[in-house]
């Protein structure tokens, strides 16, 4: 069954409230129909499957990325293809297979979640501001946004932008260690949090009253949100 039929079934409300107007062709939905519509595929019955057919073409994406990229490693006005990028394309392409409100993640999905990624990956005329290259030993190096280097009161460069009381290496190694904390997980209670980043720097310098801190700066730049103790992405 496609989308409309999912959602009118059971329901006493006639086709023509689907339709906000028909102008030239055109079908424009109403705010309550895709009221209904984005509830019922948030709590869809099912979770989409990725075929043999989407993995494959995704895989073969994402293999050719690597080699471009392997081929033009010092080229630093694109984002680095790491195991990320493949788990973002799986995220877009099981997106779209929700919104279609398909059983199965097919080859039209992972398309559509390509050439979403296709934008930031090839884009090379988008340079990443203030971009720092960590190179910690790691098979490949990340990419981090720093806040610019300006001029403080006192003599020699130093910081803008950084949370109160935070060194810059400190703010550099949250950002660097933070996003694999998270990996696949949507928010993260403050005392593991904090737990966690108290072993981040080998001297366990790291402490809770640091990592508030910069969760404080983050949530005021809306890339963090603090609600009852907890700590979730925006």
């Amino acid at each position: 069954k496609n989308f409309y039929t999912a959602l009118v079934q059971n329901n006493t409300e006639t086709e023509s409230s689907m339709y906000l107007a028909h102008n030239a062709g055109v079908e424009v939905l109403s705010k309550r129909f895709l009221q209904k519509y984005l509830y019922y595929a948030k709590h869809r019955p099912w979770q989409p499957a990725l075929t043999k057919e989407a993995e494959g073409f995704i895989a073969e994406q994402y293999s050719q990325w690597r080699v471009d990229k392997a081929a033009d490693s010092r080229n630093r006005r694109t984002l680095p293809i790491t195991a990320r990028t493949l788990e973002t394309m799986i995220r877009l392409s099981t997106a779209h297979a929700k919104m279609r409100m398909s059983k199965s993640v097919d080859i039209v999905d992972a398309t559509v979640a390509i050439e979403i990624m296709r934008l930031v990956v090839e884009a090379e005329g988008l340079a990443v501001p203030y971009a720092v290259e960590l190179e910690d030993g790691n098979e490949e190096n990340e990419t981090m946004l720093e806040a610019p280097e300006t001029q403080q009161n006192g003599p020699g460069p130093g910081v803008s932008n950084l949370p109160t009381g935070i060194s810059r290496s400190k703010f550099v190694v949250f950002q660097r260690r933070f996003p694999d904390l998270m990996f696949h997980r949507e928010s993260i209670p403050m005392d593991e949090l904090c737990s966690s980043a108290a072993s981040w720097l080998e001297d366990g310098s790291f402490t809770r009253s640091d990592v508030e801190s910069i969760v404080s700066h983050m949530q005021g730049i809306n890339k963090l949100l603090v609600h009852d103790g907890e700590v979730h992405l925006i």
